[in-house]
């Protein structure tokens, strides 16, 4: 009995790491961006949080991945969901309030659910994912539609759409690596995921003229350093760590619902320390996009146990027959 209490408080304490540090890395972003430029800070990031990681891994003596499927997985996996999922959500957040990024941002259930009802073999679409999906389109246009027609927010209408092809590239990433050979290791795996996002930012970052204007006298002074260490360590290592722990410890249902609390946590602090404004075009889309979630999350669980029972009601008859 003792053990199941303390198996539960573990959970919790988990699913409180995921909720509310993930939720406040929007926060974060925006803060750090007040001195950082936005590729130089996420492949900051990203670079230590892999070093550590390894070292992290090496100390358990978790094996370094050394089989060239595993590599080109975990780097093709890096790219696509850290340089160009998370890259895309700094950029973006340079216009975009934080709330409204965490929110546009919980729309990555719409894109893996299509990205897996094209994939050969993938989950087929049902009527109820179709209209998850309506839901949640509706409420991304509700959030993009003012500055659609505002000269003056052009940019933040911009960063929008960055963040829905941040989404999608992060969808792309989490299912393609779901899929391919992955290394045994998850610290070492995701070490060689956060190095290769990191590196692949360096690189856009000197492309996009981030050297020139980077000054590592605002970056590593103030609150600017205060929050690109919070993202490292907090972010990229303590919640990633408890999030992992917590897909083997709980059902992926339970895991996955840090997709509808983490918008409201990121609105919560966006408003409170940042004075975002909180309107009802915010309200409005929000409540739509995690109803979107929820609603697809939800079609998915029941397909996964309608599979379930089918493979469990068969067992019987199999047995039945080579008895007979």
């Amino acid at each position: 009995m003792k053990n199941k209490s303390k198996s539960s408080a573990a959970v919790l304490v988990a699913l409180l790491t995921v909720y509310i540090v993930w939720g406040s890395t929007y926060l974060a972003i925006r803060v750090g961006l007040d001195g950082w430029t936005p590729f130089m800070m996420g492949a900051t990031r990203f670079i230590i949080a892999g070093f550590i990681l390894m070292l992290l891994g090496w100390r358990r003596h978790e094996s370094f991945p050394k089989a060239w499927p595993e590599l080109r997985t975990a780097f093709f996996a890096g790219f696509l969901m850290l340089t160009l999922g998370n890259g895309g959500v700094v950029w973006a957040e340079q216009y975009v309030t934080s709330g409204m990024t965490a929110v546009i941002i919980a729309t990555v259930s719409l894109w893996m659910m299509g990205l897996e009802s094209l994939r050969p073999g993938g989950e087929p679409m049902s009527w109820a994912k179709f209209f998850g999906a309506l839901i949640g389109l509706l409420g991304v246009a509700i959030l993009m539609a003012g500055e659609l027609f505002n000269d003056h927010n052009r940019n933040v209408f911009i960063g929008q759409l960055f963040l829905l092809a941040a989404s999608l590239a992060w969808a792309a990433g989490s299912i393609y690596s779901k899929h391919a050979p992955m290394p045994k290791s998850t610290i070492m795996g995701s070490a060689v995921q956060m190095l290769a996002g990191g590196f692949a930012l360096l690189i856009f970052a000197g492309f996009s003229g981030e050297y020139t204007k980077f000054d590592s006298n605002d970056a590593f002074s103030g609150r600017s350093l205060w929050a690109v260490i919070y993202l490292t360590i907090f972010g990229s290592c303590i919640a990633f760590t408890a999030y992992t722990w917590l897909l083997r410890h709980s059902s992926p249902a339970l895991a996955s619902t840090y997709a509808y609390v983490n918008p409201v946590v990121a609105v919560f602090l966006g408003a409170m320390i940042l004075d975002e404004p909180v309107t009802v075009k915010l309200i409005v889309g929000s409540v739509l996009v995690l109803l979107s979630v929820f609603v697809i999350q939800r079609a998915r669980m029941q397909l996964a146990a309608r599979k379930k029972h089918s493979a469990l009601s068969s067992e019987p008859l199999v047995e039945a027959d080579n008895e007979g």
